[in-house]
């Protein structure tokens, strides 16, 4: 794994800690008038970062880090439909971090797009 990538993963660890990605998914499902999504989201947030921990300690996990990867893509696009967003969200608060979990998720994430 090369620097950057690490440096990525470490920051976007610290940035669930502090929840900032809570509240930007929150600010978006508040915009999009869709907060029953928020709650879910909010329901994970400490699985979340139990994995984060597990991330920065174990940053050859490959699974993880493509986990991370789509997280970091899915929730920047901001311009998204109302019900890709939901799609999206409800996906990345379900996911479980298998393998099979990760290539579903890419797969249905790739349709959406």
């Amino acid at each position: 794994m090369n620097k950057d990538r690490l440096v990525r993963i470490c920051n976007f660890y610290e940035w669930i800690r502090n929840r900032r990605f809570f509240t930007t998914c929150e600010n978006i499902m508040e915009s999009r008038k869709a907060t029953l999504h928020t709650i879910k989201i909010n329901s994970k947030i400490y699985k979340w970062e139990h994995h984060m921990k597990t991330i920065t300690n174990n940053y050859n996990n490959q699974a993880h880090i493509i986990w991370i990867e789509l997280v970091i893509s899915q929730i920047h696009k901001l311009n998204s439909t109302l019900t890709q967003l939901q799609q999206q969200v409800w996906l990345l608060a379900d996911l479980q971090l298998s393998t099979l979990d990760i290539k579903m998720y890419y797969s249905l994430s790739q349709k959406t797009n």
